[in-house]
């Protein structure tokens, strides 16, 4: 048990969404085939798992799903269930910022035990890297001219972007600096999520526009408002 959450921790399956994830996919999947695994276009990393028989179509984070095929994060899911399957506890619990977000029972644990024997062998068909017209606004701005990456928000997202084949950076040196929320219209290459990297990567191929971030303005102060003298001393009597 202790060895099969190790694994499991080491992989940075052990709790939250990730882990309540993997567990609650192989529980939907039962033990079914797979029959293919496809990366939702212009998504950040979403998968449409559909295996056979009804209910057959589930979408799952990439991570989750590579999890799912790895059979050393399937043995050590199978270790962490059989104080269930021996009788020795009720039920497995997964919890995020002291809230339960997820828990499996016995019936549970039967569907994901199939699930690990059978893990589906369906390999993940990826997605190409794709150009896209993108707006980005700056969310920490680097001082570093040498700096390969800056970060931007994409859609609301902080996400992080190779700027070495721009100019940004030298044209933010000679603007004196970069600031929150500079807006740069761009075209970025988007590439998916492959291997053991989790995350889409980000790289801009060219700027095709530039504003500037609003500038606060300095506000005058209100200078107080001078008492006259003779209502001064008629409050004095």
């Amino acid at each position: 048990m202790k060895h099969a959450t190790d694994v499991l921790q080491k992989l940075g399956v052990t709790a939250g969404t990730t882990a309540a994830g993997l567990f609650g996919h192989l529980k939907w999947r039962n033990g079914r085939k797979v029959d293919s695994a496809q990366t939702v276009k212009g998504s950040l990393g979403a998968v449409i798992v559909k295996i056979e028989g009804d209910n057959n179509t589930f979408q799952i984070g990439s991570d989750v799903f590579r999890l799912s095929q790895n059979a050393q994060v399937l043995e050590a899911v199978e270790g962490t269930l059989k104080p269930i399957d021996h009788k020795e506890a009720k039920a497995i619990e997964f919890r995020k910022d002291d809230k339960q977000i997820a828990t499996y029972r016995n019936e549970d644990v039967r569907a994901i035990a199939a699930s690990c024997e059978h893990p589906g062998g369906v390999i993940e068909k990826e997605a190409a890297p794709k150009i896209v017209s993108a707006v980005l606004y700056t969310h920490g701005p680097v001082f570093d001219v040498k700096a390969p990456k800056w970060r931007f928000l994409y859609r609301k997202k902080p996400v992080y972007v190779d700027i070495r084949e721009t100019n940004i950076a030298k044209d933010a040196v000679k603007r004196g600096g970069s600031f929150m929320n500079d807006r740069y219209k761009v075209k970025m290459e988007i590439a998916p999520p492959e291997g053991d990297r989790a995350e889409a990567q980000y790289k801009i191929i060219e700027v095709l526009e530039f504003t500037p971030a609003e500038q606060q303005m300095n506000m005058k102060l209100r200078a107080a408002k001078k008492t006259s003298a003779k209502k001064h001393a008629a409050k004095m009597k």
